[in-house]
């Protein structure tokens, strides 16, 4: 059953009474917090503060609504009635905080807390930990140490019944980038041979307009096609150039190596290891998860696609409402592996 026709929505919270669904959603151009009813119907704007409003999650009584919000500034938690009044802000602190969620009893709100700021985003591989807030007397202690997390760690309500446990996700990596992990740095050096410095474009690039109506569908139907050709012709163990610049510093081309099309490690071209993080160390896999997003979120896309292997050679995306926000992802000498890694 659809429940609403418009997008992007994103489910976060179900009233107690199981009758409306509180959602985030973007409309011309804003993120704010919405509520409808379970079967359908029409929307109902809860938040209309400049800046992200998402996570929303009931109390149990269903007399209001925690959310996490950029309003003042800084992602912190907020409590408002359940009709949208009265919101107000419930944490003051260093952290970036998200996804609050009330335990069935009403005594706790469990959220996340990222150590650093991350602004209006929330990525995955950060640290990160859970916080309780103490809804007798708003005070706020650590429920977890620090821990590699973030996106997907506790977006959705995760209580047990009882109040007394909560679940979320942690991420750990498979491979320390500490130290040598390969002993033929002149061979990793070598792939770096004749990779340019810039490509600002490239001629059988395919753009894409995506405020134009059907043009996201089109979008859709090209990266479903070539990743169904890449996912039954490609290689699940190889190393590739990859290059991600964006209107924030970058550090120019690595080599990934995937195994079993997962990153595992990574070199500058140096041929010295290389931090994997969630921004310009993935798998060709994930490069098409990036696209696939961005038909969702950016506002114009150009791609091209490697005639051989149908990965995406070069992806230029700009943001809404841009045109500052842009990024320009580069793949290029793709070499299937065999065996373990070294």
């Amino acid at each position: 059953m659809k429940v609403t026709t418009k997008a992007p929505s994103f489910w976060h919270g179900w009233s107690p009474d199981g009758k409306t669904l509180a959602f985030v959603g973007r409309r011309e151009g804003e993120w704010d917090i919405y509520a409808i009813p379970m079967g359908g119907g029409e929307e109902r704007r809860l938040t209309t503060c400049h800046g992200l409003d998402d996570g929303p999650d009931y109390t149990p009584d269903g007399a209001f609504i925690y959310y996490n919000s950029f309003c003042s500034g800084k992602m912190e938690i907020w409590r408002m009635d359940s009709d949208g009044s009265g919101a107000e802000q419930v944490t003051h602190d260093a952290y970036a905080n998200w996804f609050p969620h009330p335990s069935p009893d009403g005594r706790w709100v469990v959220y996340l807390a990222y150590l650093e700021n991350q602004a209006e985003d929330h990525p995955f591989g950060k640290q990160v930990k859970l916080r309780l807030i103490d809804t007798r007397d708003g005070s706020v202690r650590d429920l977890t140490p620090p821990f590699f997390g973030g996106q997907g760690t506790i977006n959705v309500p995760s209580w047990s019944p009882d109040s007394r446990r909560v679940a979320f996700v942690t991420f750990e990596r498979r491979y320390s980038s500490v130290g040598p992990v390969v002993a033929d740095t002149a061979d990793v050096v070598a792939v770096f041979k004749d990779t340019p410095r810039v490509t600002l474009s490239v001629p059988e690039a395919r753009a894409f307009n995506l405020r134009i109506p059907g043009q996201r569908d089109s979008l859709r139907a090209v990266l479903r096609t070539e990743r169904e050709l890449w996912e039954s012709g490609g290689p699940r163990d190889y190393r590739f150039l990859l290059r991600v610049v964006c209107f924030c510093p970058g550090r120019g081309w690595l080599l990934i190596e995937v195994r079993n099309r997962h990153p595992m490690r990574a070199w500058d071209r140096a041929g010295k290891p290389a931090t994997l993080s969630d921004w310009n160390t993935f798998s060709i896999d994930g490069l098409f998860d990036n696209l696939e997003r961005s038909v969702d979120h950016d506002g114009a896309v150009q791609v091209a696609f490697d005639p051989r292997w149908h990965f995406p050679a070069y992806a230029r995306s700009v943001a809404l409402p841009g045109p500052d926000a842009w990024t320009i992802i580069e793949a290029r000498g793709l070499r299937p592996l065999g065996g373990s890694p070294d």
